[in-house]
């Protein structure tokens, strides 16, 4: 090969690195959802708020777990003798004592690095503002907008990195893991597998926040598509999520009617009674929690009873369908609006653990009745999905459809086509 050659390759392959190595920066420096939005405000502004800023310099801090307020004035230089006077004045809006760990909270300095204002993100848009000087606060609001967006990415890493990179809120997860409790492991996904996505998102001043409701999500994993995809029945207040072909991913039935507890007692033809003494059927599952723990319902269905008894209790008995019905005993109280005749869904609070009646100590003895007659809910197979109504059926299918179209047709925000692009440029030229 001619010198001429081998330096003109080498300027090739040096101008690629630089395209890889700028590449690598944009996808690798995408800001969180979280970003405060003093940051992002402040740029080729005078004033922030009412503020003028454009003689003063500006710093995000995130206080440290258990960090007060009052702390980080004195961090920043507040004397001892000023905070009494700015306690009073923030009173009204908060209390300085208290702690703001993690919550973005912007340093307004002099020239001379003394503290002027600082202002702490307290909510979603609620902005608490204290003038030092001044000794003066107050609670400036900023408009919430709703929009919806789509997004598709590649998993790296875990799913937190992943959001990350993709600038997606990362609440978004926690309603993700619930949608696929019984259908998907997330923890299974791997780097390569796709996530599709579809949600509304609150923003404020253009600035992503929470992400609020999940329309549709579509998770690839060898070469396997799980959908989710939230459908409403007409008449509902409330949609579900189903599959690509209307099975709805929520199981007919929860495996308990606690979301923390443990079995204390199991369902027994011949048990012996702790406060009888003597050997009797125990028709019923047993779950200890403390006192005042809240009751869920395991499965959708209407009230047939909320009432109390000698040996019950308070107990709320639930008709899910013509063969299934469910009774929670013990309850020391109801949950608000528990009465005959109200529909209640999957994971509806109806009650609270306690020990009246009949009981030794708090608990929820949970009763099951298949076809009027009282089984054992660990032996039966009670995971089976719902299948969607065939009157509403198309009309969902269609939906599914024109979602897919949509999300196929949308490049991975954080895909790596320029690198093989770049790689490969570098080998043509040899």
């Amino acid at each position: 090969m001619r010198p001429k050659i081998k330096i003109t390759l080498l300027t090739i392959s040096i101008i690629t690195l630089g395209i890889i190595s700028s590449a690598f920066k944009l996808f690798n420096h995408q800001e969180s959802g979280y970003r405060p939005l003093v940051n992002q405000v402040c740029q080729n502004k005078s004033f922030l708020f009412d503020i003028r800023i454009d003689t003063l310099s500006q710093k995000v801090y995130y206080p440290k777990k258990g960090e007060s307020f009052k702390t980080v004035l004195l961090k920043n230089g507040v004397s001892s003798r000023k905070i009494e006077p700015l306690r009073r004045a923030s009173r009204q809006y908060l209390n300085i004592n208290n702690s703001v760990s993690g919550l973005p909270t912007t340093l307004l300095k002099d020239s001379h690095g003394e503290l002027k204002y600082v202002i702490l993100e307290k909510k979603l848009n609620d902005y608490f503002i204290l003038d030092i000087e001044a000794v003066y606060s107050k609670i400036e609001k900023k408009e919430i907008v709703v929009a919806n967006r789509e997004v598709v990415g590649i998993i790296r890493g875990d799913l937190y990195t992943t959001f990350k990179d993709l600038d997606v809120p990362r609440n978004l997860i926690y309603q993700i893991d619930k949608v696929y409790d019984y259908t998907f492991n997330l923890y299974k996904l791997r780097n390569g597998d796709t996530i599709r996505l579809q949600y509304e998102e609150q923003l404020v001043d253009g600035i992503a926040k929470s992400a609020t409701q999940l329309n549709a999500c579509v998770l690839s994993n060898k070469g396997k598509r799980y959908y989710a995809i939230y459908y409403k029945t007409p008449g509902e207040s409330k949609g579900d999520y189903y599959d690509e072909n209307g099975n709805a991913l929520k199981r007919s039935f929860l495996e308990k009617p606690l979301k923390y507890g443990r079995v204390s007692s199991k369902f027994s033809k011949n048990r012996f009674h702790p406060v009888l003494k003597v050997a009797k059927a125990h028709l019923g599952t047993d779950f200890a929690a403390p006192h005042g723990t809240p009751i869920i319902a395991t499965a959708d269905g209407v009230i047939m009873e909320a009432s109390s008894s000698k040996y019950n209790g308070n107990y709320v008995k639930i008709k899910h369908n013509n063969m299934y019905t469910t009774q929670y005993l013990h309850m020391s109280r109801f949950a608000k609006g528990m009465k005959r005749g109200k529909s209640v869904k999957q994971g509806d609070v109806i009650g609270y653990v306690g020990s009246t009646g009949l009981a030794t100590g708090p608990h929820v003895c949970y009763r099951f009745w298949k076809n009027g007659t009282q089984v054992d809910p660990f032996k039966e197979n009670l995971r089976f999905a719902k299948a969607m109504d065939s009157r509403i059926k198309s009309g969902y299918l269609k939906q599914v459809k024109s979602i897919d179209q949509k999300l196929n047709q949308i490049k991975p925000l954080n895909h790596s086509n320029i690198f093989k692009t770049a790689v490969a440029s570098t080998s043509s030229a040899d």
